[in-house]
């Protein structure tokens, strides 16, 4: 019976420590997703920071009205991410940390913040594909408290021969 014991106390070891050692990776899109989710976060805590100043309010509303599709998108894939590696747990986390994170850069900036955003306001106010608020995003990248490495990509296969048939000549 003592064999037995240790072969359960193994798996069970081997299945709590999975998940930890386990490399987890992100597929582009999702990273995407977590770049512009990211991205909108900081935007909404410098809008609710500044108010009206320097056209925040109206900036960051204008944006989630224009994008509300493409920025669901993306906090989808960042849910579906917490979801496959550590639960909601795990993403109230990232969220609270996300926020934190913006609100510090945030006072580093003092006084300037508003005003330094003012700029950004304009830009996103003018922008019409969501791709314009992707570059925009990745030019200006939020700080990074929760490492993200994209995966490698899957080596494609090369597609199953199958065999020729040879049909033989009628004469």
């Amino acid at each position: 019976m003592k064999p037995f014991r240790s072969l359960i106390a193994g798996v069970c070891a081997l299945a709590i420590a999975m998940p930890a050692s386990a490399a987890t990776c992100v597929q582009p899109v999702e990273k995407a997703g977590f770049d512009l989710h990211a991205f909108q976060s900081r935007l909404m805590v410098v809008a609710l920071t500044c108010q009206e100043e320097g056209g925040a309010a109206n900036g960051y509303n204008g944006l989630v009205r224009r994008f509300q599709p493409d920025l669901k998108g993306a906090y989808d894939r960042v849910i579906g991410h917490f979801r496959r590696n550590g639960g909601n747990r795990k993403f109230d986390d990232y969220v609270t940390n996300l926020a934190n994170t913006q609100a510090q850069e945030n006072l580093s900036q003092g006084d300037h913040l508003c005003r330094n955003y003012a700029a950004t306001w304009q830009k996103v106010g003018s922008m019409t594909t969501i791709t314009e608020v992707i570059e925009l995003a990745a030019a200006s990248p939020a700080q990074n408290f929760y490492p993200l490495e994209v995966c490698a990509p899957r080596p494609q296969r090369a597609p199953a021969q199958r065999p020729r048939t040879t049909q033989a000549s009628a004469n």
